[in-house]
């Protein structure tokens, strides 16, 4: 048996719930001082890097393999306590409080398809664009998202030093369109051809908590990273761009 001890909060918010949109179920690696995991959607158009600090001491990498994220997040809410004490079993993980007792049984080794991306192959991508889009802009895009509903794209562009979007579908003629600009400026070169990704890839971490994400353009292979860190996790979204 391992001992566990994490941020309630912090780790449903920053890890079960961001994982549980991508996928259902995960497979989480256990090491000294952190977990991670890495997972992608049921289409794999999406990949999650997902890396989160807590307090274990072991001597070797454990896998954990979570079957159903949601149903554990539910078990996490109800407990009482903000830094709670995990024990990790072999088959399960278990709470136990005056208040609370929770067994939550994990899958065995193999029922889980291991996403085929390799996160130190992508670290290695050379960034030909990156800027920095803050909270504040991304509520603001996804506010404004209600005025063309009728689409679910949008495109990425540089101008003038600084970087701008559009919601639009330019696959479908006569739509409601709406340009801002997301960032007062850019780092590497201009992007040569306006980059349409699907806007519910930003939904998926709106609610996170952060102030700004880090988002890398590599043009040769059309992939995105939103890099994203809060007080105790980092994540790490990987995309490719459309066509249109």
């Amino acid at each position: 048996m391992k001992n566990i001890s994490l941020h309630k909060q912090s780790f449903i918010d920053n890890f079960l719930q961001p994982v549980g949109k991508i996928n259902e179920q995960c497979i989480v690696t256990l090491s000294d001082g952190h977990v991670e995991t890495i997972t992608s959607n049921i289409n794999t158009t999406v990949f999650l890097y997902c890396k989160s600090k807590l307090e274990c001491e072991v001597d070797h990498e454990i896998k954990i393999n979570i079957g159903n994220v949601a149903k554990l997040q539910k078990a996490f809410e109800c407990i009482p306590d903000e830094t709670p004490e995990i024990q990790l079993h072999q088959n399960h993980l278990r709470y136990v409080s005056p208040e609370l007792r929770f067994s939550y049984h994990l899958l065995e080794d193999g029922v889980i398809p291991i996403p085929t991306v390799n996160i130190e192959k992508l670290e290695s991508v050379e960034i030909d664009t990156s800027f920095i889009i803050s909270k504040e802009a991304l509520s603001t895009v996804l506010r404004t998202s209600s005025f063309t509903q009728d689409s679910n794209k949008i495109y990425f562009y540089t101008k003038d030093g600084s970087v701008h979007c559009e919601l639009n579908d330019r696959t479908m003629p006569n739509l409601d369109s709406v340009d801002m600009r997301v960032a007062d400026s850019f780092s590497g070169k201009p992007i040569k051809t306006d980059l349409p990704l699907r806007l519910d890839w930003l939904r998926d971490f709106s609610t996170i908590k952060f102030e700004n994400v880090n988002v890398r353009y590599n043009d040769a292979n059309k992939i995105v990273i939103f890099h994203i860190e809060t007080d105790r996790t980092v994540l790490k979204y990987i995309v490719s761009g459309l066509t249109k």
